[in-house]
């Protein structure tokens, strides 16, 4: 094809020409594979869920419990309120009460838009002619406009921060700007991507779309549990506590207590940008939170455009609700992880990377290939695995693209596309550590902020597990259903993607990313549930191809049903207290009062006690975020705080030492230390013992305000001439 052809020569080819498949099965055939559909689904209603376990006490919870309980009707003496339906449904029902929630939402839409600004932005610089908007079609073109936004939003951001220059004003103007750039680039690729399309056929198919209202009843609750304060832990510690000690720095520095914060931080960087624009650390934190829900939602457009590009609009619908209706997703939703834009991000670059492989102008396809490049990039700001997950398998794909199409230009826009996203991180870890993927490089380039024993600890909780294929086996059952947040959707419909003769090959695009996905967590990882979660992506295109595996009126039906059951079960699992937070209309002051005492309470009444300019030290406490005080702590991985003051220094020293640092309480969780000692986990240094404390109880220095010494939580207060009393009462031992 020559390479000035015209635009209707690289538009997505019409609903007609991918309406059915070639594939002719009898009847008894399409009994069959319901027959076991079926039993699959009996299957997963059975299996316990293993998170849930109530430690041996009491039925072992399952998602048919769960459905159980979902109405009062199947469950004697189960009242309205107490089944999961009508107590969501009743607390839904107390909308009014979200007047609080205004200004989130609208800093998180006003965030959203920006993104959408900025990849505006850049697509201009890189098409000028705006051909992608025809390329990518209505499907892909908004999803993948908003990944590259998405992508480099987190570096300017980042720039921004290293140099101290992001502060409310800065955020605000930086927001407002790239959301107004939005409306001008939307009206450019929509007028742009209307040239061309002779044919109504190839306009969006509204009337075809309004099955994706079976969607809300996921989404509704979803942005609205997004905007409950957090309760997971790693967010405490880091993905929430990084942004908001940036924020209260005023800058990004390196952060010696919290490795974790060392690491790509792309995603965090949408937090930190709101909480600046907000002004309030805590409020901006629902806000990033709120964007993350959002990109929920693109994801399932880019999963659901891919699809519906390859097999029709019904397939790509079939395969967007069913990424929405999985738990996992809603549970990242709702919580400030970044597997959510992972997901996201593995998606759009497929997407991308189909289209860039089929280009056929070889003056556009380095460009196209390019914007891979920006979406894979994205994936490893959100995390290293990125680097394996994304980058390797679509820089595999470029190379092979410039070699058959002896084209050098795609693998070299895909590297640049890379490296604009990623070298911010890479640089800045570089420069503060020595180890530009610090810590993971430590064996490579070593750092003057790490040594052997913490990578020692490091690889020993981080590594790859043991290679076995009862392992494997293990695995693979988890993925496919056992997995508490897991669909059963997948593996109902993912086979029969191949049913289809005419789409095999897309088929085999899908399972080959999706193999490499799981080989590499299984193998190269130390297979936490959730690093597998960017394989969603592929394994909803290969529902969606399955959607329309078969022909017959019979399947039609029978492939409704089979959906609908899994939404409804993935409804009523999300739905209920095992997935999230579902006090979502609860007023945020009430909310930010209650959340941190449930979750630690002695925690936050000691920093609720403590005098004005108290400086306290916690010990084997690292999940901060909550508190409103400024602490001094450190994660597991990092080195113990109180053993670099006072390790070979006699008790009288040591006071010193600690006082000297302007210490004047010490916060000791032997419950949490005691956890890190526990077999499997990730240990705990041996110089925190009670006896140190006793020690320096004795030595006059430290006095005991709270607590048993070993057991529980103690409190101290580091004696000076003037010490008020922390607490009316002391427990003595």
């Amino acid at each position: 094809m020559s390479p000035h052809a015209s635009p209707a020569s690289v538009r997505p080819p019409t609903l007609a020409q991918v309406s059915s498949p070639t594939g002719r099965f009898t009847g008894w055939w399409v009994g069959l594979v319901v027959i076991c559909q079926v039993i699959w689904l009996i299957w997963c209603l059975r299996e316990p869920l293993p998170n849930a376990s109530r430690n041996g006490q009491g039925p072992q919870i399952s998602r048919g419990l769960l459905l159980m309980v979902a109405l009062p009707g199947p469950t004697p003496d189960l009242d309205w309120s107490d089944s999961i339906l009508g107590s969501a449904l009743d607390e839904l029902s107390q909308w009014w009460r979200l007047g609080d929630r205004v200004a989130i939402l609208a800093v998180a839409g006003l965030i959203l838009a920006a993104i959408f600004g900025l990849g505006g932005v850049i697509l201009r610089l890189l098409d000028p002619d705006c051909r992608f908007a025809r390329v990518w079609g209505p499907g892909l073109g908004p999803p993948i406009r908003f990944g590259i936004g998405a992508a480099t939003l987190g570096a300017v951001v980042l720039g921004l921060g290293w140099w101290g220059w992001l502060g409310p004003t800065t955020a605000r103007v930086l927001i407002g700007a790239l959301a107004l750039a939005n409306l001008t680039a939307r009206r450019g690729w929509r007028s742009s991507s209307e040239e061309g399309r002779s044919a109504a056929s190839q306009r969006i198919p509204w009337r075809s779309l309004w099955p994706l209202g079976f969607a809300l009843p996921f989404l509704v609750p979803m942005f609205l549990g997004a905007m409950i304060p957090t309760i997971d832990f790693d967010a405490l510690e880091y993905h929430l506590q990084g942004p908001k000690e940036f924020y209260l720095g005023g800058r990004i520095a390196f952060l010696p207590h919290n490795v974790y914060t060392s690491m790509p931080f792309g995603v965090e960087m949408l937090h930190l940008l709101a909480m600046h624009a907000l002004d309030d650390w805590a409020v901006g934190a629902l806000a990033g939170q709120v964007t993350l829900a959002g990109v929920a939602v693109m994801a399932a457009w880019a999963v659901g455009g891919l699809t519906a590009r390859w097999a029709g609009t019904g397939s790509g619908v079939a395969a967007a609700l069913a990424y929405l209706a999985t738990p996992w997703i809603y549970r990242m939703g709702v919580l400030p992880y970044v597997e959510g834009p992972l997901c996201f991000f593995h998606a759009a670059a497929l997407g991308a990377a189909v289209t860039a492989w089929n280009d056929s102008d070889s003056q556009g396809r380095g460009r196209a290939w390019s914007v891979v490049g920006l979406l894979a990039g994205g994936a490893m700001a959100c995390k290293y695995p990125g680097l394996i997950s994304a980058v390797i398998p679509f820089g595999l794909a470029a190379a092979a693209a410039a070699i058959t199409r002896r084209h050098p230009a795609s693998l070299v826009g895909f590297v640049l596309g890379v490296a604009l996203v990623v070298s911010p991180w890479l640089l800045k870890n570089a420069v503060e550590t020595g180890d530009p993927v610090y810590p993971l490089g430590y064996a490579v380039f070593g750092s003057h902020q790490w040594d052997e024993t913490l990578d020692a600890k490091w690889r020993a909780a981080h590594g790859r597990k043991p290679i076995t294929l009862a392992e494997l086996g293990r695995a693979l059952v988890d993925v496919a259903g056992r997995s508490d947040w897991q669909s059963p959707v997948y593996l109902a419909f993912a086979p029969l993607a191949w049913l289809a003769r005419g789409r095999r090959g897309h088929a085999a695009v899908a399972t080959a990313f999706l193999v490499w996905l799981f080989a590499g967590w299984w193998l190269l990882t130390h297979r936490l549930d959730r690093f597998w979660l960017p394989l969603l992506a592929p394994a909803a295109v290969l529902v969606g191809l399955g959607w329309n595996g078969m022909s017959q009126r019979v399947w039609k039906i029978a492939r409704v049903a089979i959906l609908g059951v899994c939404m409804s079960v993935g409804l009523v699992q999300s739905l209920s207290p095992l997935t999230g937070p579902t006090n979502w209309t609860t007023p945020l002051d009430d909310l930010r009062h209650s959340i941190p005492r449930l979750l630690d309470k002695e925690l936050v009444e000691f920093a609720e006690a403590l005098p004005p300019k108290a400086r306290p030290l916690l010990v084997g406490e690292a999940a901060v975020f909550h508190l409103t005080v400024p602490v001094v702590y450190n994660t597991v991985f990092n080195r113990e705080t109180l053993e670099v003051w006072t390790a070979g220094l006699d008790p009288v020293e040591a006071g010193r030492a600690v006082r000297d640092r302007g210490i004047t309480h010490i916060f000791v969780d032997w419950n949490e230390i005691a956890r890190y000692r526990s077999p499997g986990n990730y240990g705990y240094t041996d110089y925190v013992t009670p006896e140190l404390f006793e020690r320096w109880v004795q030595a006059g220095w430290l006095r005991r305000l709270r607590g048993v010494p070993g057991r529980g939580v103690e409190v101290f207060e580091v004696r000076s001439n003037s010490s008020p009393d922390l607490f009316p009462t002391e427990t003595k031992p």
